[in-house]
């Protein structure tokens, strides 16, 4: 059965699925992790027009970037 949840300001359909094994949690938390670190890698080496181009500015690409990689 589907359900909806809201997240932030928007709605969203959730399926109903089985919870997680404790393997695949730590996998699925690990990935997102290395996911975090290579994306604000990334964000990191944008020239300003592309930051420009995204709506972000410096200050919020440099808090952005100093972040944890588990945060």
């Amino acid at each position: 059965m589907n359900n909806l949840e809201k997240h932030s300001k928007y709605w969203i359909e959730v399926q109903d699925q089985p919870p997680l094994s404790l393997g695949k949690n730590i996998l699925l938390t690990i990935k997102r992790w290395h996911q975090n670190s290579v994306t604000r890698r990334h964000l990191k080496d944008l020239p300003d027009y592309l930051l420009d181009d995204l709506g972000i500015d410096k200050q919020l690409a440099k808090k952005e970037t100093d972040k944890a990689f588990w945060e």
